[in-house]
């Protein structure tokens, strides 16, 4: 098993024997996954999942998508919301990614002038984001 955190999603290759029977060695990642369940942060938004994938083979088809109408976020958003789901979906298909935008961010800029004057401190303000802002991996 290896980790690399980067950006989203977060991928733990596990490899396995050979000799391993693939469909076993998924059912005992999932009951790992459903045992460790109870540990993880209860915000997570989305929940734990795996997928069979060889990670040496290469795409067997690269889509790209543009759009005079609508925006590069609302483009993005339907591309993996709508036709990742559906590509995912078709039998033999392992994995689908998409990639080539940012999923919305937050940006905040402060005054440290108007923060002193009610008395507020910078470590507040970073406690008032953690607090509302979902538990994900947080800089690269």
């Amino acid at each position: 098993m290896t980790s690399t955190s980067f950006r989203e999603p977060l991928m733990l290759p596990l490899q396995f024997d050979l000799n391993r029977n693939i469909d076993g060695a998924a059912r005992d990642v999932q009951a790992a996954i459903n045992a460790a369940r109870g540990f993880l942060p209860p915000n997570l938004p989305n929940n734990p999942t795996y997928r069979k994938v060889n990670p040496a083979d290469a795409p067997v088809l690269i889509v790209a998508l543009q759009s005079d109408v609508i925006g590069v976020p609302q483009l993005y958003d339907a591309a993996s919301s709508i036709m990742q789901q559906k590509l995912s979906q078709v039998k033999g298909v392992g994995q689908v990614i998409v990639g080539g935008s940012s999923l919305p961010a937050v940006r905040v800029d402060l005054n440290p002038t108007a923060l002193n004057k009610y008395g507020i401190g910078l470590e507040d303000v970073r406690g008032v984001l953690a607090a509302t802002s979902v538990n994900r991996r947080k800089g690269r």
